[in-house]
């Protein structure tokens, strides 16, 4: 164990390793912990370096273009999607399907990755969605109206693919955004 700067109070404090909790962060989200623990070592490696967290990022690109057969790939056999929300589960095809129809009901829909935390075989992210709907979204009839609705993902990975996604967004304020 060594010692490392207390920022706020200008003395040596013991490092509690803080890759034993969170491993890589991205800055915003690297800056607010800092914030809310004196015991953080700033030496945290690169984001860019670990691989689960470059699948996340590579999805996310998968999803700006829009290609869900790109994003499934990513997923083991066995994988499992889940959005709590909209009680969607099943496996890495319907994955794939849930993403095409969202592509169809809003084909501007842009996901911006905010934070991303991995520890061992997990991530956790938090991106903000963008996109107009433009066709059948819900069994509903398109309301041409826009939609900015921040969502966390829980991603578990095994052998280096995601063996379980979670969704996690706010289906009232997705509604209320559309008009319902």
């Amino acid at each position: 164990m060594t010692d490392h700067p207390d920022p706020d109070k200008n003395r040596l404090v013991p490092k509690q390793d803080f890759q034993d909790k969170f491993i890589f962060c991205y800055p915003p989200m690297r800056r607010a912990l800092m914030r809310q623990s004196p015991r953080m070592s700033v030496k945290t490696k690169p984001v860019s370096f670990d691989s689960k967290v470059r699948i996340v990022e590579q999805i996310v690109e998968a999803v700006n273009r829009h290609d869900a057969r790109s994003m499934s790939k990513y997923f083991a056999e066995d994988g499992v999607y889940e959005n709590v929300t909209l009680k969607v589960l099943g496996n890495r095809e319907s994955q794939r399907k849930f993403h095409e129809d969202w592509f169809k009901s809003f084909p501007d829909l842009n996901y911006k990755l905010t934070n991303v935390v991995a520890k061992d075989d997990q991530v956790v992210a938090e991106c903000l969605v963008r996109g107009t709907n433009q066709a059948m979204f819900l069994g509903r009839p398109p309301t041409g109206m826009s939609i900015k609705l921040p969502v966390a993902f829980v991603i578990k990975f095994a052998r280096g693919k995601i063996k379980y996604w979670k969704s996690y967004y706010d289906s009232g304020t997705l509604l209320r955004q559309l008009g319902a």
